[in-house]
């Protein structure tokens, strides 16, 4: 079976790896230099992206004066080339308030959306899941409040959720980083993947985004991928598992999001 599945994945036409790749979100993408990260994997497997980013702490796709969709900077840097794929990341609450996500991810998002593709017809659009505070909670857009989340598990669902129905909306691949991070610590309660404000990515956590990023851009596992970013053979060799098993079936060879 699984060989056939394998031969049958052979046969479907694969994207080229990207060339080029523009992130555009927040701090949870420019703590730890996530861009710099990707391309440290993507060098280590003989790849030699172009990657730029614009990522402003507090930016959010569509709320302004801090949108996206509306800031020169971002817009420019789409106009700038034809990019192979443009990365879009929400801030990291925004999506579990139903107000928000309705009037501001989303048409954020396809704004966005429109204006990669006005720009280039064939470029791809993703889409950057982030993950649940530490230790859950509530949060609040002015009046307009998320639920009091019991803990990460809680909040990742409605995160999950969210980034999920937005790819269908605009037709996006999610990238399924706090997933990643629920299944990571699932399998290592001991980890800790947070920094100190029980919000953003320490070392740890930001390697897990870059080492799912690669396996879903370049349709590569990240097992055996030498760069570690001076993080411990053990770490390093744990959490690039972790984002092969969320994101390739190593033993049929196949994707397992897309």
């Amino acid at each position: 079976m699984h060989s056939l599945l394998l031969l049958a994945a052979l046969a479907l036409p694969q994207d080229p790896a990207p060339q080029s790749i523009l992130f555009l979100g927040n701090s949870y993408t420019g703590v730890n230099d996530l861009p710099s990260l990707v391309k440290g994997f993507a060098n280590a497997a003989g790849h030699s992206p172009l990657i730029r980013s614009n990522t402003p702490g507090g930016y959010t796709l569509g709320s302004s004066p801090n949108a996206h969709a509306t800031n020169a900077t971002s817009l420019g840097l789409i106009a700038q080339m034809d990019w192979d794929v443009v990365v879009l990341q929400e801030q990291s609450y925004l999506p579990t308030i139903p107000f928000t996500k309705t009037n501001f991810m989303f048409p954020g998002a396809a704004s966005l959306d429109a204006a990669i593709l006005a720009n280039d017809p064939t470029t791809k659009t993703v889409l950057y899941q982030t993950w649940g505070r530490r230790f859950g909670g509530q949060f609040c857009y002015g009046p307009n409040c998320s639920p009091n989340f019991a803990d990460f598990d809680a909040m990742q669902d409605s995160l999950t959720a969210s980034y999920a129905e937005l790819g269908d909306l605009i037709g996006a691949d999610v990238i399924p980083v706090g997933e990643a991070w629920r299944s990571s610590l699932a399998g290592n309660p001991s980890l800790v993947l947070h920094a100190g404000d029980n919000s953003h990515p320490n070392m740890k956590g930001s390697y897990l985004a870059a080492a799912v990023f690669f396996g879903e851009l370049y349709d590569q596992s990240p097992v055996g991928n030498t760069f570690s970013v001076g993080l411990s053979p053990a770490n390093a060799t744990y959490l690039q598992s972790v984002a092969a098993h969320m994101v390739w079936d190593a033993t049929c060879g196949t994707e397992a999001y897309s």
